[in-house]
């Protein structure tokens, strides 16, 4: 049994995958005495399909030291309250129309759960608020483009939930400089060609293409679609979902601000629905992100970069976009050996959510929480690990399913074929049968942890008209004056966010200009 103990972590990859990782392990382990060193190609592209983030990236960056206000400075960032999805529900020739997922949750006080007075109201009386508008303030606050905070808030604390939309590219810069500046991290750039391993099958030492050796005790694997590590060397298989996840390319393009200094900037990501996929529009300081996902078997590519014209207003010969294939799915373990595999090399899924860079903080926050000290302890550890992430990996791809299979949307193949039982996963299949006889519930997400519970699901699934029936043993519970009580609360919060909030632009700026005077 080897019985040696893991005193350097070998990160191979830069990116966001790469940096978080290498910064989050320095931080939690320095007084241990660990050793983190990253070796990166200096000609590795940045995929950068998914600039938005999850409110979990607040609290990664306060432990990772850094000021907040130098981050959406140095990274273009915004803030993002959620997601406005546009025609999801029907063909917008018939019925346009939008619904938010946000990050505040629906209202709650004490016994009372706003869901179900809403739900009893809207089976009952005609002109009722959309659910995301009903029980929760922050839908006003995006509709008016207003920012989650006041100008004067600390860093980090805010009226309502919030995560950012960020420049890739910018924020891959940024967490270099800390990491190694700051954290210690050892930097090494170098095209890793070939890996050497141990009797037992671990890796002992990575290769570069000049013949220099880096050898490590526990090597993370963030190398990309192309998984040098765990897929190539080791030869973990590659689970493809693209008979769940339709869309399976995308076009991207970066379109600067008409008004980069006071035009209006989204405070969340907009999804918009097309015939054969989405589009995302992020709000960045002075440009904006936008793409189109498409399913290469419902449309070309002539026909998608169509969809991007109309969309943006603007020519495809002065879009310059960008095509990213998209192999939607994950690895059939993600801990092997003494290799560990995050971000891309991991899995990936449509940017619908968001997930990619959050599922890089959850690896690796699982990873140091329980990082061995000794390589004997990685067979138990890895066990763990790889259950726990293959369920998290399963629970994204069917909420993301949730969104397609619920659509009334009949305009296209896309859509009919999206709503094909044979495309659903078992496991969401289960719950959609459960929720045509009882709501949706706590009950039905048992994992705590789990990346989308009842508060996600229900902004989709009532945002899009599902299951809006309410058991009779609700509604007197529904009918409360209690519950009408917190409908009003909800209601004059809506109304007053005008006065209490400044406007996204607003709030950005006083942000940069605060960063600036720091000298940060």
């Amino acid at each position: 049994m080897n019985n040696n103990p893991v005193n350097k972590v070998v990160v191979v990859g830069g990116g966001t995958a790469g940096w978080l990782s290498a910064g989050l392990i320095a931080k939690k382990l320095a007084s241990s005495g660990m050793h983190v060193q990253l070796v990166e190609a200096s000609d590795l592209p940045v995929i950068g399909v998914g600039e938005g983030t999850f409110p979990t990236m607040r609290h990664t960056l306060q432990f990772l030291g850094i000021d907040e206000d130098v981050f959406i400075r140095e990274c273009s960032a915004t803030f993002k309250q959620g997601i406005r999805f546009s025609n999801w529900k029907h063909d917008p020739a018939e019925r346009p129309g939008y619904y938010y997922h946000l990050f505040d949750l629906p209202a709650r006080s004490g016994p009372f759960d706003l869901t179900y007075g809403w739900l009893a109201r809207e089976s009952e009386e005609a002109g009722v608020l959309p659910f995301s508008h009903a029980v929760a303030a922050q839908a006003a606050v995006c509709d008016l483009g207003l920012g989650p905070k006041q100008k004067v808030a600390k860093p980090y604390t805010a009226l309502n939930q919030y995560a950012y939309h960020l420049d890739s590219g910018k924020f891959i810069d940024f967490l270099r400089a800390h990491c190694v500046g700051k954290l210690g991290v050892r930097h090494e750039i170098a095209t890793i060609s070939s890996v050497r391993h141990a009797e037992d099958g671990r890796i002992e030492a990575v290769i570069s293409e000049d013949g220099r050796e880096f050898s490590g005790d526990l090597f993370i694997d963030c190398s990309g679609f192309s998984s040098l590590l765990l897929g190539e060397s080791l030869g973990v298989r590659f689970l493809d979902v693209g008979n769940q996840l339709l869309t399976n390319a995308a076009l991207a393009v970066q379109l600067p601000y008409s008004d980069p200094e006071s035009g209006p900037i989204l405070s969340y990501t907009h999804s918009q629905a097309e015939r054969a996929g989405w589009v995302w529009d992020i709000g960045l300081q002075s440009r904006s992100g936008v793409g189109y996902v498409y399913s290469s078997d419902h449309a070309t590519d002539d026909e998608a970069m169509s969809v991007l014209e109309r969309y943006t207003g603007v020519n495809s010969d002065r879009l310059n976009a960008r095509k990213i294939p998209m192999r939607v799915g994950y690895r059939e373990s993600f801990w092997q050996k003494n290799c560990v595999a995050v971000g891309l090399s991991a899995g990936f899924v449509e940017p619908l959510e968001a997930t990619a860079i959050s599922m890089i903080e959850q690896s690796v926050k699982m990873l140091i929480e329980r990082f061995p000290s000794r390589y004997e302890e990685m067979e138990p550890l890895s066990r763990h690990f790889n259950k726990v992430f293959r369920q998290r990996w399963e629970g994204i791809i069917e909420f993301i399913k949730f969104h397609y299979c619920i659509s009334q949307r009949t305009d296209s193949d896309f859509w009919l074929d999206n709503r094909r039982i044979e495309t659903v996963p078992e496991g969401l299949r289960a719950r959609m049968e459960r929720w045509q006889s009882f709501p949706m519930e706590e009950i039905d997400f048992n994992d705590k942890f789990e990346m989308f519970g009842l508060a996600s699901y229900r902004y989709v699934a009532y945002g899009m008209g599902f299951n809006l029936g309410l058991p009779e043993r609700l509604r007197n519970y529904a009918a409360s004056p209690g519950m009408q009580t917190l409908l009003n609360q909800v209601r004059s919060s809506a109304a007053g966010v005008k006065d209490e909030l400044p406007s996204h632009r607003e709030l950005i700026r006083s942000v940069v200009r605060r960063a600036g005077t720091m000298g940060g």
